[in-house]
């Protein structure tokens, strides 16, 4: 069944890019227009403040290490010294840069196994997964390292699946170059990818004792997954959540005799989704008398990170959580059919899957995109009319001092200052840490308690900028401790 050789397609190549740039160009007038918020934005201070000297500072949870153990955020620090304010925009199309990588590579690993048609078929189920047009768009959030994690689990999922590592002589250095860049990718995303990937080498250590290659990739994950361990352990503060939290959370419920609820509402479309993928995974393995290693060990993984929702309470099958576990699970699917089914059954269920993957691109993310796409125009009336007036405000809030802002304005603010999303820094952990805010004017009449310790200094046609001029004992202390915790320069003067 295997095919020599690689086949680098130029037509699905094109295809790829070209879908991903079509979405890469939609997220970016998505943040043009103020449609996103939160992470993106939390990267980038995270970014802006370690080439400050202040490793990991941000003004939402204090430093975002102490959750999670991003280390790929660090790789993209000589970008952000060169791009400076407009690093948000290279954030956006990370995801879509990723996906057509990852597509790109899918198709020609299992081209060499399989062939074309079949690899192009096994392509389109796994680039259009269950709503995966729409998850692409990243609504709210912009940039998500987790979202990522699926296409680059089945970057190097394929390349194992290919036998390209495993292969007399050896493995070439292509092969071991785009295996190593997938999976290091992978694993830097978050500790929780580390974990995975720990997994994913087990289970295929435990079928190909004899390949050093995954022994050493095993070893080198531990010791990342160490190194993850030491950053939380230093970054961590009060102001961080914590996994130790959400486990505590979730044991508390089911303690408490709530573990039903999660098998109600939205959450019965997660558990569906791994007990039907399970079930067809095992029935393949039993009709065909075998379980394909990396599928098993794709597969998998892919159950682990959807389960891990029930932590969050995510399942939505479309959301950073649980789609990069879709897209696992998938390609765990594709990958056992492709390598125990005959050529002609093959063709045959991976083509009513690609059709029907199709269908529901058409039917449910098609229409979704376009009407994100025309309701652009119309947002970018306002957005052009606010930025104007935005801008007196801005000019008069010092760089070195917080200003608690709204999350969707954050794009404006991403030139050096220093911002919270209000009411965090304000009333909210960590609180009392800004000395300004900035509202749309409505919104001052609706959050006058939060701006008690505040009063108004400029006004314009759409905004009003705050000044602080008093400060609780409460909330001084907090201010104290975060200054202690980050350095005296960390945030601004007051008074």
């Amino acid at each position: 069944m295997r095919q020599p050789g690689w086949r680098w397609p130029g037509g699905v190549a094109a295809g790829a890019l070209l879908f991903a740039g079509c979405l890469a160009v939609m997220k970016v007038a998505l943040l043009r227009n103020w449609q996103y918020t939160s992470n993106l934005f939390v990267y980038d201070q995270m970014l802006e403040n370690t080439l400050r000297g202040h490793f990991g500072l941000e003004y939402t949870n204090g430093n975002q290490f102490g959750d999670h153990a991003s280390l790929a955020i660090l790789t993209l620090l000589p970008l952000k010294a060169i791009l400076g304010r407009w690093m948000p925009a290279l954030l956006v199309v990370l995801g879509p840069a990723i996906f057509a990588a990852a597509i790109v590579t899918w198709f020609a690993a299992l081209s060499r196994r399989v062939g074309r048609l079949p690899a192009l078929l096994a392509t389109i189920c796994v680039a259009l997964p269950l709503r995966g047009g729409s998850a692409l768009v990243e609504q709210v959030y912009g940039c998500t390292l987790d979202f990522a994690s699926g296409y680059l689990a089945i970057g190097f999922a394929s390349i194992m699946w290919s036998g390209a590592l495993f292969d007399a002589p050896g493995p070439s250095a292509r092969d071991r170059s785009l295996f190593f860049f997938f999976l290091t990718t992978f694993v830097l995303v978050k500790e929780e990818m580390a974990i995975l990937a720990v997994v994913f080498l087990a289970v295929i250590l435990f079928r190909r004792l004899g390949s050093r290659l995954t022994v050493f990739s095993l070893v080198a994950v531990l010791g990342v997954l160490l190194a993850d361990a030491a950053v939380m352990w230093m970054s961590a503060s009060e102001w961080n959540r914590g996994n130790g939290t959400l486990f505590g959370q979730t044991f508390h419920r089911i303690a408490g005799g709530q573990l039903l609820s999660l098998l109600h509402g939205s959450s019965f479309r997660a558990w569906a989704t791994v007990g039907i993928g399970s079930l067809a995974l095992l029935t393949i393995a039993i009709l065909t008398g075998k379980g394909d290693p990396v599928a098993v060990a794709l597969f998998s993984i892919g159950s682990l990170k959807l389960g891990s929702s029930v932590l969050v309470e995510d399942f939505d099958l479309t959301t950073w959580h649980n789609a990069p576990a879709v897209c696992m699970l998938t390609g765990g699917l594709i990958l056992q059919l492709a390598s125990t089914v005959g050529m002609h059954r093959m063709r045959l269920l991976l083509g009513s899957a690609a059709l029907a993957s199709g269908l529901a691109f058409l039917l449910y993310d098609l229409p979704e995109l376009v009407e994100i796409q025309t309701a652009s125009p119309e947002r970018a009336s306002y957005v052009a009319q606010s930025c104007r007036d935005l801008e007196q405000l801005r000019l008069l809030v010092p760089l070195r001092s917080v200003v608690a802002i709204d999350g969707l304005t954050s794009v404006e603010w991403s030139d050096g200052h220093r911002f919270s999303f209000f009411p965090r820094g304000v009333t909210n952990s960590p609180r009392g840490i800004a000395d300004y805010v900035v509202l749309e004017r409505p919104a001052t009449r609706e959050f006058s308690i939060q701006l008690e310790e505040f009063r108004p200094i400029a006004t314009s046609s759409w905004f009003v900028l705050f000044e602080r001029r008093s400060i609780t004992r409460a909330h001084a202390a907090e201010r104290e401790r975060f200054r202690k915790r980050f350095g005296d320069d960390a945030i601004g003067v007051w008074p």
